[in-house]
């Protein structure tokens, strides 16, 4: 059989490992790793961004050292982060401003079995967009610095997000938006203030932070999850262990994912994780409520795929889920849209070589940082 045979013996047991790491069942000293290719396992462990859950499954019965260096930096940056939002938090609170963290620092530390699981590397703080301008001010006044600077493209891109540098040198996404994205928000509607309205106090690492509750935390991961494409095993299992919390409820996930108009995506991203890692009986249930013909061109592509992508498969890429929006047409339309794009980008950079991030450059206008601000306080769409 080739090297790259989805279904080639040596193949079928990296991804066995990769998924009993992910699901966390054991830890260390019982993993059956004879023959087992550990340049393959550990390269796909970095591709699917969960090296420290393999290194922690693993334990004493294999090593592979690049998979061990990284859970090492990541255990110290867990620590970084944690002590960035203590300090963080602290200065938002005393602003009175709503807000919560999500995705990473959450995920690792109260979702998964074990914080030395699971990769991330900066703080996902959420804003309400009325007190984001609050925000920003009041961590600039406590020694945070702009990483996106460049306040004329910031309005044009109406992007939902701001990056800061906590004092330590930690990275900050102050979100006004869970969509990101103006087509992201015209496309969805989804509740930031309502979503800030439930969220409860989780803790993590010894401190207690705001985090959304069970049901918006999960739709939270999956929604980021389809927007990247679902073809990480970080991102499937940050909603499998999210569906796995006690106060989650599948039929309340259906209900939120539809109230926001993000059932299909929230749904699409369910239904590959059932198909990879399972999500039992309920979860079952649940996505077997997706119909229609986007999601059949979407299972008929997955078909043709293993569940797990290694390293040398192909059309492994996540576009269509990608593209996943409340209709067919638009679905297609978005499809095509962002294959022409990459195939744009790739010749500008075969052209011209890696292209920096605009966002980062210095560009001081007062005006336009006061309209990206307004734009922020509104929850807008559009730009003015």
């Amino acid at each position: 059989m080739s090297d790259h045979d989805p279904s080639g013996p040596g193949r079928r047991q990296v991804r066995r490992i990769l998924l009993d790491a992910v699901r966390g069942d054991r830890e260390g000293g019982t993993a059956d790793v004879e023959g087992l290719d550990l340049a393959l396992l550990g390269e796909s462990a970095r591709e699917h961004r969960i090296r420290p859950a393999v290194h922690r499954y693993l334990a004493a019965t294999a090593e592979i050292p690049s998979v061990t260096a990284a859970a090492r930096r990541q255990s110290m940056r867990h620590l970084l982060l944690l002590a960035g939002l203590r300090e963080v938090g602290g200065h938002l609170d005393d602003a009175g401003v709503r807000w919560a963290v999500g995705k990473g620092p959450v995920a690792a530390g109260h979702l998964w079995p074990s914080a030395a699981m699971r990769e991330y590397t900066d703080l996902d703080l959420y804003i309400a967009p009325q007190d984001f301008p609050t925000a920003v001010e009041a961590l600039l006044d406590s020694g945070c610095v702009l990483v996106d600077r460049n306040w004329p493209a910031l309005l044009r891109s109406g992007r939902g997000e701001l990056a800061m540098r906590a004092p330590r040198g930690q990275m900050l996404d102050l979100h006004w938006s869970v969509a990101v994205r103006p087509e992201l928000r015209r496309a969805f509607r989804i509740d930031l203030d309502a979503m800030l309205a439930a969220r409860r106090t989780v803790e993590i690492g010894g401190i207690d932070v705001p985090t959304f509750d069970p049901v918006d935390g999960a739709l939270l991961l999956a929604f980021h999850a389809c927007q990247e494409g679902a073809n990480r095993l970080l991102w499937l299992g940050d909603v499998w262990h999210a569906a796995r919390e006690p106060g989650f409820d599948w039929s309340e996930l259906e209900d939120r994912a539809r109230s926001f108009d993000v059932y299909a995506p929230v749904m699409q991203v369910c239904a590959r994780v059932d198909r990879v890692l399972g999500l039992g009986e309920h979860g079952r249930r649940a996505v077997q409520g997706l119909t229609g013909f986007w999601p059949w061109i979407v299972r008929q592509r997955e078909r043709r795929l293993p569940g797990v992508l290694l390293p040398g498969d192909r059309h492994g890429d996540g576009r269509l889920i990608a593209a996943t929006r409340n209709g067919p047409l638009s679905s297609l339309a978005v499809a095509v849209g962002s294959g022409l794009e990459v195939r744009r980008i790739q010749r500008r950079v075969a052209r011209n070589g890696p292209e920096g991030n605009v966002l980062d450059l210095d560009v001081p206008d007062d005006d336009a940082r006061s309209a990206y601000l307004e734009l922020a306080a509104r929850g807008a769409v559009r730009r003015p």
